[in-house]
């Protein structure tokens, strides 16, 4: 689901939502596939900004198969940031 992302903020914003809503359509379609939950996961992650909601779709999809390598990749990347991030405020 590759969208070119270029235009005027307005168009990004719509384009943005526009693929949220079809990764929410897709998982909510086969919500026992790793792959889709994960894909989910990574984009609510990496394009909304949103560890908040990723986080369990990441999860999710590795209870459904814990070999899934997109979700443990970018759930392994999401933690290190939490990490690292935590890490700065205690000083």
């Amino acid at each position: 689901m590759g969208l070119c992302l270029e235009g005027s903020e307005d168009d990004l914003v719509r384009r943005k939502q526009e693929l949220f809503s079809l990764y929410k359509r897709a998982a909510e379609a086969d919500p026992k596939d790793p792959t889709t939950l994960a894909d989910y996961g990574r984009y609510v992650y990496i394009r909304m900004n949103n560890h908040d909601q990723a986080e369990p779709l990441l999860m999710a999809a590795l209870k459904l198969d814990a070999t899934c390598e997109v979700a443990l990749y970018h759930l392994g990347i999401l933690v290190h940031r939490y990490e690292f991030v935590s890490s700065l405020l205690r000083y």
